[in-house]
């Protein structure tokens, strides 16, 4: 019974798949697929673009599909339109094709409410902005506001005059957030890459830039090395427009902090013994081999046999009297001038049997100078 029961859905299955004209694709991503090429195909003409010449037998088919049923559509009429959108994709690029359709088909277009923006939430995010600055100015008019109390503290202040005070620095942070989401947003606007699924993340950095900017005004503050402050209102306005401002600032304190205390289990440093030097001995010229050591380790066996079995230094040689010097290289020095006691005595014969007498020199000046040489202690 199961081998029927398989044999019966394969041949029923096949029967569906050699008819031609069986829909298969779903309904939804047949309207997207019509919906999203037509509006293509408005935003390329309406931009002046040139239509490639392959994609016409695509465009007669949208035609003739938006001007019959679309439960008629059959499966390679859907394989024929994924292809057409396909290139009409590449050609708006880099405008996508949801975004295109959601512009075009949006319901407040053609109303006064447009001058918000072409879009739902482009026009929340501008009701957002109006809110804050009506803040601002409501609260800048406040006689609890002056330049006394924008300059004490949450500590020093209290009631209504805190309440304005801080609704006026809420207010700053909200108008920088608000200015830098819709900035990001009018950018993908007009390229026409604005997604939808990242509506939330708009909001999301609204709230972060009004805590950045009330913690800068009111927690942190910036102080100056010339003694100078910045003020909390544009401290606000900073925070509320870059978020990371204050991540960055918050990340430095914590390292602060963290380097106060030692981290508890490490392992003090050991003590070296190669001086000063603060490395080996053979880099920096200070120190002996195994100088990097800690003095508590003894020196491996490989640097201390060449002390061990290096022999005795010998005694310098003071009996062998040394090599006369070339005559070339000896320099010039005056005679030493005659004294009567030589030609009185005839001592100097027994010095030279103890030594051999010096090689004969051609000239006699020579000789006296070698000889006054020898004779010199």
């Amino acid at each position: 019974m199961a081998r029927d029961f398989g044999r019966s859905n394969n041949s029923s299955f096949a029967e569906d798949a050699s008819a031609d004209t069986v829909d298969l694709a779903p309904p939804i991503m047949r309207s997207q697929l019509l919906d999203e090429c037509d509006a293509m195909v408005q935003y390329a003409l309406g931009s002046g673009m040139m239509l490639p010449t392959d994609i016409h037998g695509g465009l007669a088919l949208l035609d003739s599909v938006r001007s019959g049923a679309m439960d008629t559509l059959a499966s390679s009429e859907v394989v024929e339109l994924a292809v057409l959108h396909g290139q009409l994709a590449h050609l708006v690029a880099p405008a996508k094709p949801h975004t295109l359709y959601l512009m075009q088909t949006d319901p407040a277009r053609d109303s006064w409410v447009s001058i918000l923006g072409p879009l739902p939430n482009i026009r929340r995010l501008m009701m957002g902005a109006v809110v804050f600055v009506a803040m601002f100015i409501g609260t800048s008019l406040s006689p609890n506001l002056n330049k006394e109390t924008i300059a004490g503290s949450i500590y020093s202040l209290s009631g209504t005059v805190l309440m304005v005070n801080l609704a006026f620095i809420i207010a700053a942070a909200g108008i920088g957030s608000c200015f830098h989401v819709l900035f990001a947003a009018h950018k993908f606007v007009s390229e026409g890459t604005y997604e939808p699924k990242y509506e939330s993340t708009y909001w999301m950095r609204i709230a972060m830039g009004v805590m950045s900017g009330l913690i800068l005004a009111e927690m942190v503050g910036i102080d100056f090395q010339d003694g100078k402050t910045m003020g909390k209102p544009i401290l606000a306005l900073l925070g509320g427009f870059s978020a990371t401002l204050l991540h960055r600032i918050l990340n430095q304190l914590v390292t602060k902090v963290e380097s106060m205390f030692p981290t508890e289990g490490a392992e003090p440093a050991k003590p070296y013994d190669g001086g000063s030097g603060g490395g080996s001995g053979g880099a920096s010229g200070g120190g002996s081999i195994g100088a990097d050591r800690p003095a508590a380790l003894p020196l491996p066996a490989e640097v201390q046999a060449p002390a061990e079995s290096a022999p005795p230094a010998l005694p310098p040689p003071a009996a062998a009297p040394p090599p006369p010097p070339p005559a070339q290289d000896e320099p010039d020095e005056p005679a030493p001038a005659p004294t009567p006691a030589p030609s009185a005595a005839p001592a100097p014969a027994p010095a030279p049997s103890a030594t051999p007498a010096p090689a004969p020199s051609p000239a006699p000046a020579e000789t006296k100078e070698q000889g006054g040489s020898w004779l010199r202690p």
